[in-house]
């Protein structure tokens, strides 16, 4: 009786190695990345992610057997799984890139560019649930009026002049940040979102009492265009 077992050669293990499918490969690195922050991050927020990331595991890796059963075949599999992971990229960058670029005139010396939503009367911005990127002129005092409501809008903005230089970027020495709130106008209430221009070494900060007073410059503005 011959009880030499062959021992496995590097093939072999290059053989198991490509039968571990997408889905597979993804549970078994949130598996060991949950374990990894559950022993260095396991508290607060971190406690959170480690379970997301055992509940990503689990779905992946149950979808990945019932790949197994119905399907058999690792190629079939394979396809499958990176058709899906294809999809699932390309909808989270449709839904997180798509950008607004704001455009402002070349002498802008306004500290604030603003977008006013849902106001009646007033010009669309054209953005649709199919719109990847748009550019937005901004009036010369900084405050565009628009019938567009404050959530059909498109994740991400970019500023720059009109002479195309664009902030925010190692090429300019001017930034901006971010901020958005509501003021209330003629028994309405809009929603605005606003964004503070300024040099990398002094910007953006302000005050309550800054945001109010410029919020009164806002429902000038409002009345201004709604008179019209």
């Amino acid at each position: 009786m011959n009880f030499y077992k062959r021992q496995p050669f590097p093939e072999d293990y290059m053989n198991n190695l490509k039968k571990i499918t997408p889905f597979l490969a993804i549970g078994i690195i949130s598996i060991f990345f949950g374990l990894y922050k559950w022993t260095f991050e396991g508290q607060g927020l971190g406690k959170v992610a480690v379970i997301l990331l055992f509940v990503v595991a689990a779905v992946v890796l149950l979808i990945d057997f019932g790949f197994k059963k119905w399907l058999k075949t690792f190629k079939k599999i394979a396809a499958v799984e990176l058709i899906i992971l294809g999809v699932l990229i390309a909808a989270n960058q449709y839904q997180y890139n798509r950008t607004k670029t704001l455009e402002i005139p070349t002498d802008f010396n306004h500290q604030f560019v603003t977008i006013i939503y849902g106001v009646g009367g007033q010009p669309h911005l054209g953005i649709t649930d199919l719109t990847l990127a748009k550019i937005i002129k901004i009036p010369d005092n900084g405050i565009l009026i628009t019938a567009t409501k404050y959530d059909i809008d498109l994740p991400q903005t970019k500023i720059k002049t009109a002479d195309n230089e664009y902030y925010n970027t190692t090429e300019s020495d001017v930034i901006f940040g971010q901020f958005g709130g509501e003021i209330q106008f003629a028994d309405k209430i809009y929603r605005y979102r606003s964004w503070q221009i300024g040099n990398k070494a002094a910007c953006c900060s302000h005050t309550g009492e800054e945001i109010q007073i410029y919020e009164l410059d806002l429902k000038r503005e409002l009345k201004n265009e709604t008179i019209r």
